[in-house]
C-alpha cells in the first residue's frame, strides 16, 4: 500500500519541500495510518527515513570534495545550515567539517 509512496521518496529526498503528508497523500491514506504502516514495515518513522537519507546523500556530497557545506546542506534538502549540521552530529557523531576533515586525512 506503501510502496509508490516510499519510491517516491527514494527519488525525492532531497527536495526541502517533501513532507510525510505528501507521501500519505501519494498513497491515497491518512497521514496517520501512513505513519503507522511505515514503522510496521520499515521500524523507522517516515520522517526519520527522509532525513537518514538526506544526511548519506550529504555525506556522499562531501566525500566528493565538489561543494562546499552550505551548498551540500542545499542539496541534500534542507533548507537550514544550523538544523543540518545538528543533525548531521547527531546522526554521524561528527560535525559536517568534521566529517569533512577526517576524509581528507585519510586520502
Amino acid at each position: 500500500m506503501i510502496n509508490e509512496s516510499v519510491e517516491f521518496a527514494l527519488k525525492n529526498f532531497s527536495d526541502p519541500l517533501l513532507t510525510v503528508e505528501t507521501l500519505a497523500d501519494i498513497a491515497h491514506i491518512s497521514e496517520t495510518y501512513f505513519r503507522k504502516l511505515f514503522k510496521e514495515e520499515y521500524g523507522i518513522s517516515p520522517k526519520k527515513y527522509i532525513v537518514n537519507l538526506r544526511i548519506n546523500y550529504a555525506k556522499e556530497l562531501i566525500s566528493m570534495g565538489y561543494y562546499t557545506l552550505t551548498e551540500v546542506s542545499e542539496l541534500a534538502g534542507f533548507n537550514d545550515y544550523l538544523y543540518f549540521s545538528v543533525t548531521f552530529k547527531r546522526l554521524t557523531g561528527t560535525t559536517p567539517s568534521e566529517y569533512r576533515k577526517n576524509l581528507s586525512n585519510c586520502r
